[in-house]
C-alpha cells in the first residue's frame, strides 16, 4: 500500500515546495567557493577556476529548471541538471593527488557534505538522490583505493561506508515522506469530497427552484416558502390568502386553476397542474404545481401540500421544438431535394412534396411503394441495398437512373442511411434524392469542352505549359515540345525554369520567376515578358511568354498557364522596321523623321545655351533630266552614288539624311558657320565635278544648298526647315549649283517665306470654306454682244473678309503643288451650283468655262475624277468648256492631248488660254484638239495704240479661223478696244468692257429667273 501511495503521490509532491532544493543549491555554491579557496595554492589556477565556473553554471542551470518547471514535466530536466552538478563534484578527484595529507581529508569532506545535502533536495525521488550520492562519492573512494597505502584505503572504506549510510537514510526518508504525504492527501481528498457534496446539495436545491406551500383549508391560509413566493411573484412572503394566490395566476389561466383545485378536493390523492403567473415587472412565467390532498380521520380534506417549479424554459423549448419540426416539414416540402423514409424492405413510409416534381408521383401515391419499383432498370434495387450494406449502412452521392412517371429516365444522386433502434437493429432507412439531370448534361458539355480545349491546344501555333502553384510543369502541348525540343514526359514534374531557360536579350541574365510574379498579382491579372530561349546547340529563339493564374471556382490559385509565342521572325521584322523607320532604304542615309528629331534636339540645346549648330537643305539640279531620260532605275542609282559622295564630305558626328525625292539634309552639330560653309562648298564642288554615266549617256549634276545657322533665336523646327527650304530655292533661283546662307534680313528668303505663308493661308481657307466662285461673261463682239458663256473665276476671302484675287495666291499654290486640290474644288463647286440652278430643266441656265492648271493635267487620276463628277451630277458635257493655258498644254503635251480627246468625245469643249505668250504657239495648234483660242490679254489691252499688238491679234485670229477655231480676246477693257476687235474679225470678247466679274451664285440666280420668264412667256 505504501509503495502504491508513493508512486502516485510523489510526482505531485516535489514541485509543490522547492525551498529545500533552493537551500541545497545555495549551500552547494558556497561549498564550491569554499573548496576553491582551500585549494587556491595547491591546484593550478586555470584548472581550479575552470572547474568552479563549470560548477556555478551547472547550479545556475539547476536553479533555472526549478523555476521554469514546477510540475511533473520537471523530472527529466531536473535529473539532467542535478546529474551535471554531481559529475562536477565527482570530478574533484583530479585535484586529490597533489594535495598534502592534511588537505586531502578536507577535499573529501566538502563533497561528502554536498552528498549529505541530497537528503533534502532528492527526498522526493528515490532514484535521482541515489544516483547523485553515487556519482559524487564513488570516484573519491576509487581514487583513495588507487593510492594503495593503508591510510588511503581506510579513507576509501570510510567514503564507501558513508555513501551506504546516506543511501539507506535517503531510502528511509523517501518512504517516510511518501507515507506522510499519502495520508495527508487522503484526508484532503475526503474533506474536498464532503465540501463538494455539500455544495452540490446547495446547488441542486437552488437549481431545482422548488417552492413549497401548505394550504390550511380550515383557516384559509397558505404558507409559502421563499422560493414559492419568488416563483409566484408575491411580496411580502410568508402566509398568503387564496385570493392572493389566485391574483398571481395569469388571468387567462385562473378559471382552469380553480377547476383543478376543486377537482383535486373532490377526487383526493395526488394532483398536478400547469399555469402561468404574471410578475409585477410584466414577466410571464410558466409553473408546474404538484401536490397531495391531506384528509382527517373522517376522510375530509383539511390540507393541501405541494411544491411548484418554474418550467418556463422547458415549455419554451418544447414550443421551439414544435416550431422547428414545423419548419423542418416546410423545408422538406419546399426543398429541391426529395426526402424519403422507408421500412427495412424498402417500402416508402413518407416522402416530401418534391417527389411530384422529380418523378411525377404525389406523396400519397408513393406511400407503400417500394423504392426498387422507381428504378429505371430491374435489379438496381438489389444492387443499391447491397452497396448500402457493404458501406456500413451509409451511402453518399450514389448516382443511378430512376423512371419518371412519363417513362423518361432521370439521373438522380441518392444519399441513404439505415435507421437503427437503441439496440442497433435496422428498423428502416432514410435519405434524399437529388435531380442531377442538368448536372450530367453540364458534365457531358464540360467533357466535350475539355476535348475541344485539348484539341485546340494540340493544334494552336503557340506553346502552352501549365504548372501547379509552385511552378512545377504538369502539361505541355506539341508546339511547346517543338519549341523546347523536349518531350512532355521529360518536362512534367520539373520546375518550369528548368525547362524554359529564358534570358534577357540585353543583359543575358535569366528572366525572373514569371509564375511567382503572376500569382502575386491581383485576380485575373496577366504577366508578360520577352526573352531569348537558348537551345543546347546554341540556336536562339525570341519568345514572348505570358503567364496567367489558374483558379478554381472558389477563386483559389491552383496553378498557372504559360503561353510561349515564337516572335523570332517578328523580332527580325521589328529590327528591319526599326531600321526602315529611321533610314532611307534607297540610300541607307537617315530619313526625314530622324533628321527632324535630331534638329529639334539641337534647337532645344541651342535655346538652353548649349552651343550652335548649322543645317543644310540640299536639292539636286538636273535630277529630273536623268529620271526622265534614263528612267527611275537610273535616278535611284544616281541618288545612291550622290549619297556616298556626301557621306565622304561630312564628319562622323554630323547627321546626313535624305528628306525625300532629290532633297537631302545635313545637320552639323557644334559647328561654326564659316566651317559649315566650307563643308557645304566641299559637297557642292564634289557633286559638280562628278559625272553620272548611264548606258551611253553622261550627265553633269549640280546641287543647290541652303545653309541655316541654328541659334537660340532660330524659332521652331518648322521655322528652321522653312528658312532652309527658302534659302535652297533662292540658290536655285540665282542660277542653281550654288550656296545661299540664310540671314534674318534676307529679302529673297523673305519673298520665299511669303509664298510659304500663302500655303498656310490656303489651307486655312479650305478648312474654313473661304473660297468663293465668281464669273465673267464672254460675249459676241459683233451685233448686240450677246453673252455666249461665262468663265468661272476663283476668289478667296481673307481673315478680314476682304476678297483676294487669284494672282495673289495662285503662284504659291503652283509652286507647292496645291493646284490639283484647288481645281478639284472649283470643278466640284461649279457643278454643284449648276446642278442646283438647273432644277428640272434639261440644261443649266448658262454654259461655263473652267480653268485647269498644268499640275492637274499631269495628275493621272484627274480625268477619272472629272468623268465621275459628270456622272454624279448629271451636268451635260456640252455645258462645260475647259480652259488650258498654252504653256501648260505644251509642257504636258501627251497627257493634255489625251485629256482633251476623251472629254471632247463626251461633248465638252476646250479653249487654249493665254495664246501667243509661248515660244512655239503656232507649231502645236495642229496637234491640240481645242475649240477656242483665247488671245493673250497683253496683245489686246494696247492694240488700239500699238500696231504690233494689233498685228499679232489679227494674225492669231486669222490662223485660228483657218484651223476652224473661234477666237476670244481677253482684257477688252474699253469700247474702243471692242470696236477694234470687231473690225479685226474677233468672234468673242471678255473684259470689263463687257462686264466685270461678279459672284457666280448671283449670275446663276439672275439667269435662272430670266429663263423662267422666257418659259412662261413662251
Amino acid at each position: 500500500m505504501r509503495q502504491d501511495v508513493s508512486n502516485e503521490m510523489m510526482p505531485q509532491m516535489e514541485p509543490r515546495n522547492n525551498a529545500p532544493a533552493a537551500i541545497v543549491l545555495a549551500g552547494g555554491v558556497l561549498a564550491g567557493l569554499l573548496l576553491t579557496w582551500l585549494l587556491r595554492d595547491a591546484v593550478v589556477p586555470l584548472r581550479l577556476y575552470g572547474w568552479l565556473t563549470a560548477l556555478l553554471l551547472a547550479y545556475l542551470g539547476w536553479g533555472a529548471v526549478l523555476l521554469l518547471w514546477r510540475d511533473e514535466a520537471a523530472a527529466a530536466p531536473c535529473a539532467v541538471a542535478s546529474g551535471s552538478v554531481a559529475l562536477l563534484w565527482g570530478s574533484v578527484v583530479v585535484f586529490f593527488a597533489p594535495l598534502t595529507p592534511v588537505q586531502q581529508p578536507l577535499l573529501l569532506l566538502v563533497p561528502a557534505l554536498v552528498a549529505a545535502a541530497s537528503l533534502l533536495s532528492h527526498s522526493g525521488r528515490r532514484w535521482s538522490g541515489s544516483l547523485f550520492v553515487i556519482v559524487v562519492l564513488l570516484p573519491l573512494a576509487v581514487r583513495c583505493f588507487q593510492f594503495g597505502d593503508e591510510v588511503h584505503q581506510a579513507l576509501g572504506l570510510l567514503v564507501l561506508l558513508y555513501a551506504a549510510v546516506l543511501l539507506a537514510l535517503l531510502h528511509h526518508l523517501y518512504d517516510i515522506v511518501a507515507v506522510g504525504w499519502g495520508n495527508a492527501t487522503r484526508v484532503a481528498a475526503q474533506a474536498a469530497e464532503l465540501a463538494r457534496q455539500r455544495s452540490n446539495f446547495v446547488h441542486a436545491r437552488r437549481v431545482a427552484e422548488l417552492g413549497e406551500w401548505d394550504w390550511d383549508l380550515g383557516r384559509g391560509e397558505i404558507h409559502c416558502s421563499e422560493a414559492a413566493c419568488a416563483l409566484l411573484g408575491v411580496n411580502p412572503c410568508g402566509t398568503i390568502s387564496p385570493q392572493t394566490l389566485l391574483a398571481a395566476v395569469h388571468w387567462q389561466d385562473r378559471a382552469l386553476f380553480q377547476h383543478h383545485a376543486e377537482q383535486a378536493l373532490r377526487n383526493g390523492g395526488l394532483f398536478s397542474r400547469e399555469f402561468r403567473v404574471e410578475h409585477a415587472d410584466g414577466r410571464v412565467r410558466v409553473l408546474r404545481d404538484a401536490g397531495e390532498v391531506v384528509r382527517d380521520a373522517a376522510g375530509r380534506p383539511v390540507r393541501l401540500l405541494g411544491v411548484m417549479t418554474d418550467i418556463t424554459e422547458r415549455v419554451t423549448a418544447e414550443q421551439k421544438t414544435r416550431n422547428a419540426w414545423q419548419e423542418l416539414n416546410r423545408i422538406l416540402n419546399h426543398m429541391q431535394d426529395t426526402y424519403y423514409r422507408a421500412d427495412p424492405v424498402g417500402r416508402i413510409s413518407s416522402v416530401s412534396r418534391s417527389m411530384e416534381q422529380l418523378l411525377g408521383y404525389t406523396p400519397e401515391e408513393c406511400i407503400g411503394k417500394r423504392i426498387a419499383d422507381l428504378y429505371a432498370v430491374t435489379g438496381y434495387g438489389k444492387t443499391f441495398l447491397d452497396d448500402l450494406h457493404a458501406r456500413g449502412g451509409v451511402l453518399h452521392n450514389y448516382e443511378i437512373h430512376m423512371q419518371h412517371r412519363n417513362g423518361q429516365r432521370v439521373w438522380v444522386s441518392l444519399n441513404a442511411q439505415f435507421i437503427r433502434d437503441e439496440r442497433g437493429r435496422v428498423v428502416g432507412l432514410e435519405g434524399t434524392i437529388r435531380d442531377i439531370n442538368e448536372l450530367k448534361q453540364a458534365q457531358q458539355a464540360l467533357h466535350h469542352e475539355k476535348e475541344r480545349a485539348l484539341v485546340t491546344l494540340q493544334s494552336i501555333g503557340d506553346g502552352v505549359i501549365t504548372t501547379d502553384e509552385f511552378g512545377v510543369v504538369d502539361y505541355l502541348n506539341p508546339t511547346a515540345e517543338r519549341l523546347l525540343r523536349l518531350a512532355a514526359g521529360q518536362a512534367i514534374g520539373k520546375h518550369y525554369r528548368e525547362v524554359v531557360r529564358l534570358v534577357d536579350e540585353a543583359t543575358g541574365e535569366s528572366l525572373g520567376d514569371l509564375v511567382r510574379m503572376c500569382l502575386t498579382l491581383e485576380s485575373g491579372a496577366v504577366h508578360a515578358d520577352e526573352g531569348v530561349l537558348i537551345q543546347d546547340d546554341g540556336s536562339r529563339y525570341h519568345l514572348k511568354i505570358t503567364a496567367a493564374p489558374m483558379r478554381d471556382h472558389f477563386g483559389h490559385v491552383v496553378g498557372a498557364v504559360l503561353a510561349l509565342h515564337d516572335i523570332t521572325e517578328v523580332m527580325g521584322m521589328a529590327r528591319q522596321l526599326s531600321y526602315q523607320a529611321s533610314h532611307d532604304m534607297l540610300t541607307g542615309l537617315y530619313n526625314r523623321r530622324v533628321f527632324e528629331k535630331r534638329t529639334e534636339e539641337k534647337l532645344r540645346e541651342a535655346q538652353a545655351g548649349g552651343g550652335n549648330s548649322v543645317l543644310f537643305y540640299m536639292d539636286l539640279d538636273q535630277f529630273k533630266v536623268v529620271n526622265d531620260t534614263c528612267g527611275h532605275q537610273a535616278g535611284d542609282e544616281l541618288l545612291g552614288q550622290i549619297a556616298q559622295l556626301m557621306q565622304q564630305r561630312v564628319r562622323e558626328t554630323d547627321v546626313l539624311a535624305r528628306l525625300g525625292g532629290d532633297e537631302f539634309g545635313v545637320l552639323l552639330e557644334h559647328c561654326p558657320l564659316d566651317k559649315a560653309c566650307l563643308i557645304a562648298e566641299g559637297i557642292r564642288a564634289a557633286i559638280r565635278d562628278y559625272r553620272f554615266a548611264w548606258d551611253d549617256k553622261s550627265f553633269d549634276i549640280g546641287v543647290s544648298i541652303g545653309v541655316v545657322p541654328i541659334a537660340a533665336d532660330s524659332g521652331t523646327l518648322a521655322d528652321v526647315l522653312a528658312a532652309a527650304d527658302a534659302a535652297c530655292y533662292v540658290a536655285k533661283d540665282h542660277g542653281r549649283n550654288r550656296i545661299h546662307v540664310y540671314q534674318p534680313d534676307d529679302l529673297a528668303v523673305a519673298q520665299r517665306h511669303g509664298e510659304m505663308e500663302w500655303v498656310h493661308r490656303l489651307s486655312s481657307a479650305f478648312d474654313n470654306e473661304r473660297f468663293v466662285l465668281y464669273a465673267q461673261p464672254v460675249a459676241h463682239v459683233a451685233g448686240d454682244r450677246v453673252v455666249s458663256h461665262y468663265e468661272v473665276l476663283l476668289r478667296m476671302i481673307d481673315e478680314t473678309g476682304r476678297v483676294v484675287p487669284p494672282g495673289a495666291f495662285i503662284p504659291a499654290a503652283e509652286r507647292y503643288n496645291l493646284m490639283p486640290t484647288i481645281d478639284r474644288w472649283v470643278l466640284r463647286e461649279t457643278f454643284m451650283q449648276l446642278r442646283a440652278a438647273q432644277g428640272e430643266l434639261a440644261f443649266p441656265p448658262v454654259e461655263c468655262a473652267v480653268n485647269l492648271s498644268g499640275q492637274s493635267l499631269c495628275d493621272e487620276h484627274f480625268l477619272e475624277y472629272v468623268i465621275d463628277l459628270f456622272e454624279r451630277t448629271g451636268i451635260p458635257c456640252e455645258s462645260i468648256c475647259f480652259e488650258v493655258t498654252e504653256t501648260a498644254a505644251i509642257a504636258n503635251l501627251t497627257r493634255a492631248t489625251r485629256f482633251m480627246s476623251v472629254l471632247r468625245g463626251m461633248g465638252c469643249s476646250f479653249a487654249l488660254d493665254d495664246f501667243g505668250s509661248g515660244l512655239s504657239s503656232f507649231g502645236y495648234l495642229k496637234t491640240l484638239p481645242v475649240d477656242y483660242l483665247k488671245i493673250d490679254g497683253g496683245f489686246v489691252r494696247d492694240m488700239v495704240l500699238d500696231k504690233v499688238d494689233r498685228a499679232m491679234v489679227e494674225s492669231i485670229n486669222q490662223v485660228g479661223h483657218v484651223l476652224g477655231l473661234k477666237t476670244i480676246a481677253e482684257f477688252a477693257e474699253s469700247e474702243a478696244v471692242l470696236m477694234a476687235l470687231e473690225k479685226a474679225g474677233i468672234d468673242y470678247a471678255q473684259g470689263s468692257g463687257i462686264a466685270p466679274p461678279s459672284p457666280f451664285s448671283e449670275i446663276l440666280a439672275a439667269e435662272a429667273r430670266q429663263l423662267q420668264q422666257d418659259v412662261e412667256n413662251a
